[in-house]
């Protein structure tokens, strides 16, 4: 289930290292070794004697991985049986093995800012977690091992207490559509202070269960840290579920991957049954300029799909790193007639699959009051996390 799509080596980057890098130090602790340069005159060692248990023993020591040495550099180990050793993920590296030794060592470098996920494919068709990596994210597609470079800082609502002004997430409401002929869950978000606010503006999330997941999307953390700093006005928030509320399954891909403008059923439940739900029986205001409809990666095609489809419903679009598999969506944009949509668009740097920037480019050509935000990351729910401020502020920021 989820919005991590399936990323593939022609997808990735190869990792390429400088030369002069044996003076940088350690971020960590170590009484084996200090800086790279040391690290590999014990690797040098170590491969020569055959001493295995004592190198293992020293790149175990720092408790973490992968090893990083200054602001760039990061070196991935693995002990254990394999005829090859890669990571794989938003970056691709293979890993070489030391001499006769059953341990096998990497060496990337990324930007200092740099947040990446990964896993370990050993030989053709295993693939596990990095067992020596404790920072592990929660993914649609599953889980996946973390690198966090010493200039990367998480977004401030995933590492502090929730406020104690806080709003408040409603259980599942089950719906069930005429457009799709199907049931479909949704939960409201209702600012803190609710019973005395009015004409309050509206984010529609689609993938919502994974938005308001605190593990994925965080995006109820988000608002309640924005929203008590001042930071952005009270907002209401709908999270639409793609899965079947009765089976489980996931509709995602069936639901936002429409061959037409005009097939869109998912659409159709949101702009033509939703929206006037929640501007019945909630304190919205109804206006197509205080509604704003989010997605990421095929949900990210469906939100540009929803601008194209109805913009006198929603007047503001998140697109998160879009996987736009449908051409006819990047044509229109770039051919029809231009729709009063004010756009957020956001990239992460490591995600190739993505068409953020050629959509960049389109909507920039035809004039569209656009919001580009670009980071060192890949496509994941991390990513996401870190977007949610500047996606937030720029709708329904304060000052």
């Amino acid at each position: 289930m989820g919005a991590k799509e399936p990323i593939t080596g022609s997808t990735v980057k190869e990792i390429q290292v400088r030369e002069q890098t044996d003076r940088l130090p350690l971020r960590g602790e170590s009484e084996a070794f200090q800086t790279l340069g040391e690290l590999r005159e014990l690797m040098s060692q170590c491969t020569a004697s055959g001493d295995a248990d004592r190198l293992w023993k020293a790149v175990r020591e720092p408790g973490q991985m992968p090893l990083l040495f200054g602001d760039t550099v990061a070196v991935f180990f693995y002990r254990g049986t394999a005829t090859s050793v890669e990571a794989r993920g938003d970056f691709e590296l293979r890993y070489r093995r030391l001499g006769r030794t059953d341990v096998w060592w990497a060496q990337g470098e990324f930007e200092p800012d740099a947040r990446v996920e990964y896993r370990q494919r050993l030989g053709a068709r295993r693939w596990q977690l990095d067992p020596l990596n404790p920072l592990v994210e929660t993914g649609g597609m599953g889980s996946e091992s973390v690198v966090m470079m010493p200039g990367y800082v998480p977004p401030p609502w995933t590492q502090l207490p929730r406020p104690a002004v806080r709003g408040r997430l409603g259980r599942n409401i089950t719906l069930a559509s005429q457009s799709l002929g199907y049931d479909v869950n949704v939960r409201i978000y209702r600012p803190h202070g609710y019973e005395m606010l009015h004409a309050l503006p509206s984010i529609y999330v689609v993938d919502g269960q994974e938005y308001a997941d605190p593990q994925m999307g965080a995006m109820v953390q988000a608002l309640d840290y924005l929203i008590a700093g001042g930071r952005v006005e009270p907002v209401i928030a709908v999270f639409i579920d793609a899965r079947d509320p009765h089976t489980g399954r996931n509709r995602r891909e069936e639901e936002f991957r429409r061959r037409r403008l005009d097939d869109n059923p998912l659409g159709e439940f949101i702009g033509e049954e939703l929206v006037p739900l929640v501007d019945k029986k909630w304190r919205t205001k109804a206006s197509a300029g205080s509604r704003a409809l989010a997605g990421f990666s095929f949900g990210g095609m469906f939100a540009a799909h929803m601008g194209l489809a109805y913009p006198d419903v929603f007047g503001k679009v998140a697109i998160q790193s879009p996987y736009i598999v449908r051409r006819w969506v990047l044509d229109t944009y770039r051919l029809a007639e231009r729709r009063p949509l004010e756009i957020f668009l956001s990239h992460g740097t490591y995600d190739e699959g993505a068409s953020s920037l050629r959509l960049r480019e389109i909507l920039v050509a035809r004039g569209y009051r656009v919001r580009y935000v670009e980071r060192h990351e890949g496509h994941s729910f991390g990513m996401v996390r870190s977007q949610l401020g500047d996606l937030l502020t720029c709708f329904f920021g304060r000052g």
